[in-house]
């Protein structure tokens, strides 16, 4: 499908982002995740296809795109992963005016026009569950593709809709 230049591109910027993760704090060694039986992956964006490339998308496709519950459950096969979306990421057109700067650019112009999401187990609830019964939990939260770029930045930091409570209830779980 992609040419050798292609390939080398993806593989450069594959490359760039391993080398530039930084983590801030690996208590009691839990990473890299080894011997972990089960894990509850959990969050709007963890099996997003559409919004994994970005506002800047381009020729990207979403049907090429390996979400992060799809890296995990390959990455760890022989655990048991739990998935539950949580809560939906509102539009902006289901945003109060004051947490917007802008209309929201079109889906065609991030290049995610019709990619769809997994489905899967929605509510808080669900993911307070699958947080219980797992043994390390990982929360995929953010932004929609369209709410970052020209004309269509938000003005205020917070997660949008609810997934601040989503965060916190998963926390609560210990």
């Amino acid at each position: 499908r992609y040419g050798e230049g292609a390939r080398v591109a993806v593989g450069l910027a594959r490359r760039a982002a391993q080398e530039s993760m930084v983590l801030l704090k690996n208590e009691n060694d839990l990473l890299p995740l080894k011997s972990v039986r089960t894990v509850a992956v959990i969050g709007p964006l963890a099996a997003d296809k559409a919004n994994q490339l970005g506002s800047w998308a381009a020729q990207g496709r979403a049907e090429d795109v390996i979400t992060p519950l799809e890296a995990i459950k390959a990455k760890l096969s022989g655990a048991q992963v739990l998935y539950a979306k949580g809560v939906d990421i509102p539009s902006f057109e289901h945003e109060p005016p004051a947490n917007t700067a802008g209309a929201p650019a079109p889906t065609t112009a991030t290049g995610v026009a019709a990619a769809g999401t997994q489905a899967g187990p929605t509510g808080i609830r669900d993911a307070v569950q699958a947080a219980r019964k797992a043994d390390v939990t990982i929360l995929f939260l953010g932004e929609l593709a369209q709410m970052t770029g020209e004309a269509s930045s938000r003005a205020s930091l917070t997660f949008p809709g609810r997934q601040q409570d989503l965060l916190q209830q998963v926390i609560a779980t210990g």
